[in-house]
């Protein structure tokens, strides 16, 4: 009777190792088949089915927009990677920002903030408020009328924020620029809207600015109208030289007057 009850116990052993088998193969199966299918799950679960682009487009439409944003959306609307797509954006020309959210339970939603051109950079390129410089494909014929700027690579911002700086310093005889100049021995020369050029140097434009015009309603209106250029670059006066055929002009003076102190 022991070894019968001892064989029993083996085969009833032998025959729950072979159940524990059995389940632990159609265990692993099935994993394999979940985890080979999940993705495909998990896509039919959450589809993307609607893109929004919105914004206040005026240099840009949002058909351009379409071909660089859809590659990005082959994700689900869980998955997708929505820096991915801003970074993306951003590349674009005209744009200065994008915000792309998910909006519950399969839209993405893409707002857009366009360029604000301040100015020509040079003669084949915008720059924005924030001192993007970016290129516009079909050329800077529609924006002859932005002042002009130019300067060395990475000095974007700190040329447009003279430009911002002067043109309030000027305001006060209404002569905006149209034009400034950072050289690459960053030496400043800038243009006035009645054509006035100023020569500043090495020096602070706005500084050596206020000087100017404390000192230039003194050459009275008739003088300051014939001055073609001014040249800053004294320590205590300034140089000028008078327009071709000016009425001012004496017949001495070869185009020019010392330093006025």
């Amino acid at each position: 009777m022991v070894r019968k009850i001892k064989k029993r116990r083996n085969k009833r052993s032998h025959y729950l190792m072979a159940f524990l088998l059995t389940v632990l193969v159609l265990t692993g199966v099935v994993v394999l088949q979940q985890r080979g299918s999940f993705s495909v799950v998990r896509d039919m679960l959450v589809p993307i089915r609607q893109v929004r682009i919105e914004g206040a487009f005026a240099n840009v439409e949002p058909t351009e927009l379409e071909p660089i944003v859809m590659p990005l959306l082959q994700e689900n609307y869980v998955t997708v990677d929505l820096e991915a797509i801003e970074r993306a954006l951003v590349n674009v020309p005209w744009v200065q920002q994008a915000r792309v959210a998910r909006i519950w339970p399969n839209t993405v939603q893409i707002d857009v903030t366009e360029q604000e051109a301040i100015a020509r950079w040079g003669y084949d390129s915008l720059i924005g408020r924030y001192g993007k410089v970016f290129r516009v494909s079909r050329g800077l014929d529609g924006f002859r009328h932005l002042p002009l700027l130019m300067g060395p690579e990475g000095r974007e911002q700190e040329v447009l924020a003279m430009l911002e700086g002067l043109n309030q310093d000027f305001a006060v005889r209404n002569t905006p620029l149209t034009a400034l100049k950072l050289s690459g021995r960053l030496a400043w020369t800038a243009t006035l809207s009645d054509g006035l050029q100023i020569e500043y140097g090495n020096q602070d434009p706005r500084r050596a600015t206020l000087r100017l015009l404390s000192v230039l309603p003194g050459l009275g209106k008739e003088r300051i109208e014939a001055i073609r250029t001014i040249d800053m670059r004294y320590p205590r006066g300034f140089a000028v030289t008078w327009k071709p055929g000016s009425e001012v002009q004496q017949p001495d003076e070869r185009n020019s007057v010392k330093p006025t102190t």
